[in-house]
């Protein structure tokens, strides 16, 4: 015989001690249909007990128009402690004090409900009955986990009964964690003078951690700027700025000085160290004693000299050998008698006057370099001497100066200026214009195909040594360097003075106006011979190929050259060179440069011009003193030029 329910009219199997129909579930507390349901004595309204942490209860006597429904929650253990990256658990139990089945979802409430995980997220109760479920709490170990009392709560809303929820409170204790790290950017700089470091300290711990920072360097000769005492760190990350000033150096060669900075916080935290290097500069030129020296030694030479052959010495105002005769006078027969005068020679002319040495007809050599600053439109950004530049194509440009330039060696950069970002790829080559006073620019990708990009020019004329190479020959130059080929691509370049305080910059450029093959090209210092410059020439594939190109020095002026470690090699005007990310270098001169020219070169300084395999760019500092350089090595797979350290040659003409 069927149940008929009471509540919802719905029709149960005999026997049902609810109701079957899952949006009621009453409960089916009579067994005759037809008889009604007996009389139920009142249920008195139970006691209400006083909020407690952790225990909840809700009773109703109607709940959305359902009369008898109520339930309570409580919790096993109401106030927990965890630490960050571990994890805490309690149980929930929820008990149904009504007379139907109920399903109740479970939710964490506060600031604690991201890290909670509840399992099983809904309990199905049965009247007078309890259900359990597990709630775990994982704070993860990171900075933005913050240590102290949380609390929370747990709500237990009825899916069937809307209206009908419970809730039970609780803390959660997170313990505090503690960790600290810390680097030093540049790790080394260079220069005379003061040179920055920004110290880059990050707490990774939940709480805020006093730092005492101290810089110290072995020998003890090195000014160090630092904020005194305790620094207060919160979690996170915090730049503190310091200066660096090294003891004078006059004279001799740059001296590299290490330094550390020591991160001390409170106990039990490790101190941190950070290496550093200061590269002091001499505030004179190693070169400029040894010349003092030099020119010393020759005055005291001549002094020597003068004194030796003085007219008017007294053993030749009285005795002696008889001095010469002046030219066109002849000796007397006797030399105690007065010779005869010289008769005119017909025609009535002056007797033969002594003839004096002829004076130099070399013009003197003047700082004569034209140069030109070009944007990848061929608009003409600044220039000294330049006119016009005509693009011709794509990636050909036609630079025309004020003067004749044909004699001169002409050298490309792919470099930017006025504030645009250093270039990340393209070649550059050169050749002879159409006309004296012009240069044939033509600027390509990597790969070879012509392509725009920014460049600056400098043409070199009647100042220094400079040669255009072509085979194993030089077409011109000066001061007549004389060239030897060693090996496919390789050169060694052989001036009449020592170079060794100078800097070389080269540009693969055809010796007419006959435009070169893309390749790369790079520059070093001979191992034995002073006089002597290497130059490597490479084709698109990386192997040594003989290809033309236009070298230049420059001993004075402005310019520097930095090997890959971020010292300075040697220099002049440079206060000092800093050193960022891979192949990220920031040279700062000791006046603007924002309006000059910059030429430069992939090379080393230690007779090792081959095997860099890469390409140098160039832009415009975060200074107006200071010129950016990225140097880019090529991936042997791939070929594409990615950031690297390498040494370099960098040249500024203004």
């Amino acid at each position: 015989m069927a149940i008929i329910c009471a509540q919802c009219g719905h029709r149960n199997p005999d026997g049902s001690r609810f109701c079957t129909n899952r949006d009621c579930g009453a409960f089916l507390a009579w067994t005759d249909p037809n008889a009604g349901p007996p009389a139920q004595p009142p249920r008195p309204e139970p006691a209400r007990p006083l909020p407690r942490q952790g225990d909840a209860t809700r009773w109703g006597a109607s709940v959305d128009g359902h009369s008898d429904v109520a339930a309570s929650m409580t919790l096993t253990d109401a106030t927990l402690a965890v630490t960050p990256g571990e994890t805490v658990s309690t149980t929930v139990s929820v008990h149904n004090g009504g007379g139907q089945v109920e399903q109740f979802a479970l939710t964490v409430l506060g600031p604690t409900a991201g890290w909670a995980e509840i399992e099983p997220a809904v309990l199905a109760v049965y009247p007078d009955a309890r259900a359990e479920a597990v709630i775990r709490w994982s704070p993860p170990r990171q900075a933005s986990t913050a240590a102290g009392r949380a609390p929370f709560t747990v709500r237990a809303a009825s899916i069937l009964h809307r209206g009908l929820q419970v809730h039970a409170t609780g803390v959660l204790d997170v313990a505090e964690f503690r960790a600290l790290t810390a680097t030093l950017t540049p790790q080394t700089t260079s220069g005379r003078w003061q040179t920055s470091h920004r110290i880059q300290l990050t707490n990774e711990g939940n709480v805020v951690e006093p730092v005492q920072l101290k810089a110290t360097d072995p020998a003890g000769r090195i000014k160090f700027s630092l904020p005194a005492g305790e620094l207060p760190v919160p979690p996170g990350s915090q730049s503190i700025d310091m200066s660096v000033r090294p003891p004078w150096r006059f004279f001799g060669r740059p001296a590299s000085l290490p330094f550390q900075v020591l991160g001390t916080p409170r106990p039990p935290v490790t101190p941190v160290r950070l290496d550093g290097t200061r590269e002091v500069v001499p505030l004179i030129a190693g070169w400029i004693p040894k010349v003092a020296t030099g020119l010393l030694a020759l005055g005291v030479a001549a002094a020597v000299f003068i004194l030796m052959t003085d007219p008017f010495a007294p053993e030749k105002l009285t005795g002696g050998e008889a001095s010469a005769p002046p030219a066109g006078v002849s000796a007397p027969a006797n030399p105690g008698q007065p010779s005869a005068p010289q008769v005119p020679p017909a025609g009535g002319s002056e007797p033969a006057q002594p003839k004096s040495q002829p004076a130099s007809s070399e013009p003197a050599k003047k700082n004569d370099t034209p140069w030109a600053v070009v944007d990848g439109s061929g608009a003409l950004v600044s220039t000294k001497g330049a006119t016009t530049v005509t693009p011709l194509g794509t990636g050909r440009f036609e630079v025309t100066f004020d003067r004749a330039v044909d004699d001169c060696v002409f050298l490309g950069t792919v470099a930017a200026s006025g504030g645009q970002p250093v270039p990340e790829s393209g070649l550059v080559f050169t050749a002879s214009g159409s006309n004296r006073n012009s240069v044939l620019v033509q600027t390509r990708n990597l790969d070879g195909a012509a392509a725009a990009h920014p460049f600056h020019l400098q043409v070199r004329c009647s100042v220094g040594d400079t040669a255009v190479v072509a085979g194993d020959r030089v077409v011109r130059g000066t001061d007549g360097p004389r060239v030897r080929r060693t090996a496919d691509g390789q050169y060694e370049l052989r001036f009449d003075r020592s170079i060794r305080r100078c800097s070389f910059v080269a540009t693969i450029g055809g010796a007419g106006a006959q435009e070169p093959p893309a390749g790369l090209i790079n520059v070093g210092t001979g191992q034995q011979d002073e006089a002597a410059i290497l130059v490597g020439t490479r084709g698109g594939n990386g192997a040594g190929v003989d290809l033309p190109f236009h070298l230049q020095t420059r001993c004075s002026g402005l310019f520097v050259i930095v090997d890959a470690d971020g010292r300075t090699v040697r220099d002049s005007g440079v206060d000092e060179v800093g050193r960022g990310e891979q192949g990220v270098w920031e040279v700062n001169f000791n006046r603007d440069v924002s309006k000059c020219s910059y030429a430069a070169s992939l090379g080393d300084a230690d007779g090792s011009p081959a095997d860099l395999g890469g390409v140098v760019y160039a832009a415009s500092g975060s200074r107006p003193t200071s010129v950016q350089i990225h140097t880019r090595k090529l991936d042997p797979g791939t070929g594409v030029p990615t950031l690297a350290d390498a040494p370099f040659h960098l040249q500024v003409v203004c």
